[in-house]
């Protein structure tokens, strides 16, 4: 039932923040230190949390942190996706795995519509082994856990509100879930279209590249799961190093 309740929130911050969107292009009447502020939220939740930490890290390795700041990743990457780093990276690598099959959890090839709702993006086939690095991890466990999860995505809404009221909860929380969300639906519908030399539907996307921050590569990534962005890889290697396979 818990977490029943994770997806529901999930899919439901898809689309409730298209009001906050809304309030804050038309009614708010803020200043454009605000608009600021939620891009470099963006940014910072978008290429560190979704791209750098859960994609390319706790899903395929390409980099590593020191302890405290790959903790830190935890948390941002959690609050940018709403999902735990371990149930992302699981869900991912079933993704890799059964890509542009029944079993993939976001096909646009077999789900159709669903593909719009989070809800319906939970992996049917999935090996736990293959994040077998963060199972052994007690803070992704704890991350995973329904106390690390509620306390994680509920606080990042609070901080803002504390630091702006309206405007802080809008333009810090708000608008950057929406971006990131909206950039994860844009992953999955680069699954559309016709199958390509590697037997599957991804593709290249210029759309993706704008919101993923250079990140839209996406028929290459699924030839090499290492391949990085030149953008991410360059923010990556600010606070990290390639991770050197044994």
């Amino acid at each position: 039932m818990l977490y029943k309740l994770r997806l529901i929130y999930h899919t439901a911050m898809q689309y409730l923040p298209v009001v906050a969107v809304w309030w804050a292009l038309f009614v708010s009447g803020a200043g454009i230190g605000w608009w600021i502020g939620s891009a470099v939220i963006i940014f910072i939740l978008n290429v560190y949390g979704f791209g750098i930490a859960f994609h390319h890290t706790f899903s395929h390795r390409t980099f590593t942190f020191n302890r405290p700041i790959e903790i830190a990743l935890m948390y941002i990457g959690t609050c940018a996706t709403l999902v735990a780093p371990l149930t992302w990276a699981v869900t991912h690598m079933a993704h890799h795995r059964y890509v542009d099959t029944e079993d993939d959890p976001h096909a646009p090839s077999t789900l159709g519509w669903k593909i719009l709702f989070f809800i319906n993006h939970a992996p049917k086939k999935y090996s736990a082994l293959s994040c077998r690095h963060l199972i052994k991890d007690e803070a992704h466990l704890w991350f995973d856990s329904h106390i690390g999860y509620w306390t994680t995505v509920i606080s990042f809404p609070l901080l803002c509100f504390l630091v702006g009221g309206l405007y802080g909860l809008v333009f810090l929380w708000a608008i950057p879930t929406f971006y990131v969300l909206l950039t994860g639906m844009i992953f999955a519908l680069a699954h559309y279209g016709e199958t390509n030399e590697f037997g599957h539907k991804a593709r290249d996307s210029w759309v993706l590249s704008l919101f993923s921050f250079g990140d839209g590569n996406h028929l290459r990534h699924h030839s090499e799961w290492n391949y990085t962005g030149w953008f991410h890889r360059k923010c990556a290697l600010l606070i990290g190093r390639e991770y050197q396979r044994k």
